[in-house]
């Protein structure tokens, strides 16, 4: 299954938002996935990240940096 096969759901996206500012607060968060209940992970690159679920085909939600 490929990520962009199945639509993000507006509550998903806020638990992914809220997950994403618990990484950037404290380093790390206690929330699992929305989807499958795994670990979510945050991947910088620059000045954009990533926070996705470690399973590659589950969910993941990219922000841009400057």
């Amino acid at each position: 299954m490929v990520i962009d096969e199945i639509k993000m759901t507006e509550q998903e996206m806020n638990i992914l938002d809220s997950t994403g500012m618990d990484f950037l607060r404290y380093g790390k968060t206690a929330t699992k996935c929305p989807r499958c209940g795994k670990e979510i992970e945050l991947i910088r690159s620059g000045s954009s990240y990533t926070i996705k679920c470690v399973d590659d085909d589950c969910i993941a939600l990219g922000y841009r940096g400057i």
